[in-house]
Formats: C-alpha cells, sequence, structure tokens
C-alpha cells in the first residue's frame, strides 16, 4: 500500500485536488482518485485502490453522495421550498457519465473567457 504522503515525483506540485466521487471505478476497486498538476503543467491522475482478495464488490466503501446536477429551479428556491439533494449510488455495475473529449477547454484562457461571455449573451 502506497501512501498519499509517500508519493515521490521528480517534478514541483503547482496544484493538488481530489476529483468528484462520480468519476470512481468501483470495478477496481477505487475509493478516490486526485489530480496533481507539477511545476511543467502536466496534469497527472492519481487513483487511490482498496486491496480486495476477493475480487467482490463493496458496497460500503460507496455511500450515495451528493451529485452536481441541479434539484430544483431559480423560482422553486425563491419560493423557499427546499428539496433533498440528488444522490448518486455508485454501483459494481457503475460506469462513469465523464466521457472523454466530451469537455473541450481551450489553451488560450482569453478565448476560454470569450466563449463564456459569448454564451450569455446567446442566452439573453
Amino acid at each position: 500500500m502506497i501512501f498519499l504522503n509517500d508519493h515521490m515525483s521528480k517534478e514541483c506540485t503547482k496544484a493538488f485536488g481530489p476529483m468528484p466521487k462520480w468519476i470512481s471505478e468501483p470495478q477496481t476497486h477505487e475509493i478516490q482518485r486526485f489530480g496533481r498538476i507539477d511545476s511543467k503543467g502536466k496534469v497527472e491522475y492519481l487513483s487511490y485502490r482498496l486491496p480486495n482478495k476477493q475480487g467482490l464488490y463493496q458496497p460500503d466503501l460507496y455511500k450515495p453522495f451528493a451529485t452536481n446536477k441541479p434539484n430544483s429551479d431559480f423560482e422553486t428556491w425563491m419560493k423557499g421550498e427546499d428539496k433533498p439533494a440528488n444522490l448518486l449510488e455508485i454501483s459494481e455495475d457503475y460506469v462513469c457519465e465523464f466521457a472523454e473529449g466530451e469537455i473541450q477547454v481551450p489553451k488560450d484562457p482569453n478565448v476560454a473567457a470569450l466563449m463564456v461571455a459569448n454564451k450569455k449573451i446567446v442566452e439573453l
């Protein structure tokens, strides 16, 4: 088992943070994934898996958690109605919704800002 503080790299870490739980892969017994950006700007994903001798799914490792999808709209929220959070439960046959290539991020931050501004103008 490799602990987080035992992770070694030749490059300094510029940023480090946890990825959303819905990216985890229960088929490989992954419990958490972290993203790390080194001093050269390279993104590295660190996956933490628990050893499992039987290879069986362990539901106690994957408790239901709140998703990033809103549970109500603005009008409902302004009326003071509270709804419970949308929960996602990871089962043994769960497949991540995030498909590679689905999100396209331009390399130039100015272009990204213009894309967001243009999208807001079109919505108006």
